[in-house]
């Protein structure tokens, strides 16, 4: 929790929140001038726009920066962040950045965007493939490379995530979702109560697909 140091050393005035699995936060980014780091944890990130069309922006971990402002935000336009693990997260008003900060907290912020920058970028690649088949492979290996754990010869994903969730992150709807998922059925198995995503078996997994 760097940032919380290197803060209260440059006197800048910040708020820390705590959100468990599930919990979200709901700002109004045509109001708001407030900027989130996430300190430890996952946050899944979708705006929402007027008549409740969801637009989904990506999952972000640790040190990413997370900007709930933008200069094309509408009055009814709403930027929805929801954990997916127990997450900190620091808040902050951007305008405060104007004053002098010294050069290591600087340095750690331009870190942060590349980073953050960098994630974008994997999501867009994930969503960018034709077929959902191809899009789901993406997006497990993406969860196996940032957020899985082997156990016991099995890779275990720990995030509190739905199929709603991830039928809005892939731009497909939960038919074609829960179709393509029985694919991979032999290889995955997701506990109905935590969420847990289990690879059975990655490299047949993947072999099975190629």
């Amino acid at each position: 929790m760097k940032y919380v140091q290197k803060f209260s050393q440059n006197k800048l005035s910040y708020y820390i929140y705590k959100l468990n699995k599930g919990d979200s936060i709901i700002q109004n980014n045509y109001y708001n001038n407030h900027i989130f780091i996430i300190l430890k944890g996952i946050i899944y990130k979708e705006i929402i726009l007027k008549h409740e069309e969801i637009l989904p922006i990506g999952i972000f971990n640790t040190n990413h920066i997370i900007e709930t402002q933008s200069q094309h935000a509408q009055k009814n336009q709403y930027d929805k962040l929801t954990a997916l693990e127990i997450t900190y997260i620091i808040s902050f008003q951007y305008k405060k950045l104007y004053y002098k900060i010294d050069r290591t907290l600087l340095q750690d912020l331009l870190n942060s965007y590349t980073l953050t920058l960098q994630r974008y970028e994997a999501m867009n690649y994930i969503v960018s493939h034709t077929y959902n088949i191809d899009k789901i492979l993406q997006l497990i290996l993406f969860l196996c490379r940032e957020f899985g754990y082997i156990q016991n010869n099995r890779i275990l994903i720990p995030l509190f995530i739905n199929k709603k969730q991830i039928s809005t992150i892939l731009k497909c709807n939960m038919n074609t979702l829960n179709n393509t998922i029985k694919i991979f059925k032999p290889y995955i198995r997701i506990d109905k109560n935590t969420r847990l995503i289990v690879l059975i078996d990655l490299f047949f997994f993947i072999a099975s697909e190629l």
